[in-house]
């Protein structure tokens, strides 16, 4: 597989900043699970460490050259993984570890943690995740992938049910038991990302428990409105920066914008095929 592009260190300090900063998209406190509205309790040294990144970033730029794989999925884990091992009082366990039964993968964890400072585990599952406010034929509206392959509800749906039980299973048990590890395991659900609304009003009401600071954004039908600029998908890591290029998808592909209003922060929106 080819190595990742190599954006500018500025690229993925400020990927790393809007994700320490930016809220959930949800926090549905669902019994027996942990959906909080922050993770600054997970590292109180937060604003020194940033500060000492932007002038010293080499660590960052050398650790992102070590990743192969360049979706944005994996570069949103690749950086959140960085800035946990900058944590001196939280022990990464495991990273990505499978849960297999029968010869037949499960799924994998995405962090098994340990907090120093009191010494609970915890289980963590992680997403970054992009979503459009899109009518039903039915009627009412959902929060739907720009590719159409997900939504919001199932995604939820999908770390309660699936991924935050994974570490229940004997697999897991047992693994933290040889590793010298009991006692209760904690289960941390995080979804960073952000929803696009409809410029048109849509009928039916939120059923989602959403952060009420998510991060937000539009959507638009092609042609662009004017004062919008195309820019790469992975530009949504790093919202605090402008982009530097402009890339074009296809003109039957969902494509990213931004505009830069007068007070200097930017909007983003996405552009749709006119029949899509």
């Amino acid at each position: 597989m080819a190595r990742i592009k190599l954006y500018p260190i500025s690229f993925y300090w400020h990927a790393l900043e809007w994700l320490l900063a930016s809220p959930p998209l949800v926090c549905p406190r669902q019994p027996g699970q942990h959906w909080p509205e922050s993770l600054d309790g997970f590292w109180p040294d937060k604003a020194r460490r940033l500060r000492a990144l932007q002038s010293q970033p080499e660590p960052l730029q050398h650790w992102m050259a070590t990743l192969n794989d360049w979706r944005l999925g994996r570069i949103f884990e690749h950086v959140l993984a960085f800035w946990l091992h900058q944590q001196p009082h939280l022990q990464i366990l495991a990273e990505n570890l499978p849960v297999r039964e029968q010869g037949r993968t499960l799924g994998a964890l995405d962090f098994l943690l340990q907090d120093l400072r009191d010494g609970k585990l915890w289980h963590w599952e992680v997403a970054c995740k992009f979503y459009l406010q899109t009518p039903l034929p039915e009627g009412g509206w959902q929060w739907l992938g720009p590719g159409k392959k997900d939504t919001l509800e199932k995604k939820l749906r999908h770390m309660r049910l699936h991924q935050l039980e994974l570490s229940r299973h004997p697999q897991i048990q047992k693994w933290l038991t040889e590793q010298g590890h009991t006692g209760e395991i904690h289960r941390l659900g995080f979804v960073w990302g952000r929803l696009f609304y409809s410029q048109q009003p849509l009928e039916g009401q939120e059923q989602l428990p959403l952060h009420p600071n998510h991060p937000q954004g539009t959507w638009f039908r092609q042609p662009a409105p004017p004062g919008w600029q195309a820019c790469n998908k992975m530009d949504l890591l790093s919202p605090q920066a402008f982009p530097e290029a402009l890339v074009e998808t296809g003109p039957d592909q969902p494509q990213p914008l931004y505009r830069q209003p007068g007070d200097g922060a930017p909007q983003w929106a996405y552009l749709l095929p006119a029949d899509g």
